[in-house]
């Protein structure tokens, strides 16, 4: 682990320091909580947005193959077997 500073104002230590009490749990533990929540919301919403910026990127190419008739090529059995 890592030792870091932080500042808190005294309304944000009093509150922590409260909420630390009330879950019976220490206020550095509620602290490492926050962060890990902030980091995993922060990481979803980044894929998101890149998924969003990425949607539709295919759509309209002419330079693509027809990816139907490749898959098909792709088929290793014979054709009267594929069609069962």
């Amino acid at each position: 682990m890592i030792k870091t500073e932080i500042e808190l104002t005294e309304q944000q230590n009093t509150a922590l320091q409260t909420l630390a009490s009330q879950l019976g749990t220490k206020p550095i533990e509620l602290i490492g909580q926050a962060i890990n929540n902030l980091l995993t919301n922060w990481d979803q919403e980044t894929r998101l947005q890149k998924m969003r910026v990425a949607r539709g990127i295919w759509k309209n190419r002419e330079d693509l193959p027809n990816f139907e008739e490749l898959r098909h090529s792709w088929q290793r059995l014979p054709p009267s077997v594929n069609e069962l």
